[in-house]
């Protein structure tokens, strides 16, 4: 039976100043009690949401008031091991979100990330995301893991020239290419993916660390020169 979380007249007893609340491990399937229980107005100063390792397939039903203020406090929702299928339009309205954490899901494509213009680390490994797009409002990402997906191509990362960390390991991905935007990078993950030339990262001059194990590299190539 699917677990919810409801509300009880234990509520009018927390404090105030909650600032994280952790639910993980518990089973829940379905978010519209915790809507009902956060609704209440009284966790202004709520910044972080776990509900990781639960049974929710979609985050649809967690709807708060149009005037909440948690759209404005909360800056940390980590939903990883879940059955999420995709991601809702309702992240969008957190607008000082700086961590999203949707990894270990179901999830086949990259929407519903405008707006998020304070975000800075974003973990989508383990979904089944084939190809990296609609990232143009996240230029002060930070950390972009999309680990083990199914993506086939390096593009449209144009707009985060901010980010320091890139993981694409065990991917479908071909070619080192697009990075070219990316100056601040320093760690650059690509394991496991189908690589066959070392090239197109002289752009990147604070690159640090390079990780390309395990792809089908024979030859270094770097501005026309094999080495």
């Amino acid at each position: 039976m699917d677990q919810y979380i409801s509300q009880s007249s234990e509520t009018d007893n927390l404090s105030f100043n909650l600032r994280s609340l952790s639910l993980i491990s518990n089973g829940i399937s379905n978010l519209k009690g915790l809507s009902v229980f956060l609704n209440d107005n009284k966790f202004k100063n709520l910044r972080k949401i776990n509900l990781s390792c639960n049974k929710i397939n979609s985050t649809s039903t967690f709807k708060l008031d149009i005037d909440s203020n948690l759209f404005f406090s909360i800056n940390s929702f980590i939903f990883n091991f879940n059955q999420i299928q995709t991601i809702d339009p309702v992240f969008s309205r957190f607008i000082n979100l700086n961590l999203l954490n949707l990894a270990n899901n179901n999830i086949n494509k990259l929407e519903n990330l405008n707006n998020l213009n304070n975000l800075k680390f974003l973990y989508l490994f383990e979904n089944n995301i084939q190809i990296i797009e609609n990232m143009n409002d996240l230029y002060t990402l930070l950390i972009l893991n999309l680990n083990s997906n199914q993506i086939f191509k390096i593009k449209n990362l144009q707009s985060l020239n901010k980010l320091e960390i890139l993981s694409l390991s065990s991917n479908k991905i071909q070619k080192l290419e697009n990075l070219e935007n990316l100056t601040c990078l320093k760690k650059l993950y690509l394991s496991d993916n189908n690589i066959s030339f070392f090239e197109n990262i002289e752009y990147l001059a604070n690159l640090e660390e390079l990780d390309l194990s395990n792809n089908f590299i024979r030859n270094i190539e770097i501005q026309g020169m094999m080495l």
